[in-house]
């Protein structure tokens, strides 16, 4: 059964790219960049640790 980890109400802006998940220390991660503002064109990487 799936589980949701995050909501998109969460990001700062929409998703741009592919999500990464990749492990570091023993815990699992997923990162993806999302959106630019003109304060800050290149956008953002947001990442969540899985439970």
């Amino acid at each position: 059964m799936r589980k949701a980890i995050c909501d998109v109400n969460t990001l700062l802006a929409a998703n741009n790219a592919n999500v990464c998940a990749y492990s570091a220390g023993g815990k699992q991660y997923v990162a993806s960049l999302v959106g630019g503002t003109k304060e800050n064109p290149s956008g953002s990487i947001m990442m969540f640790a899985l439970p």
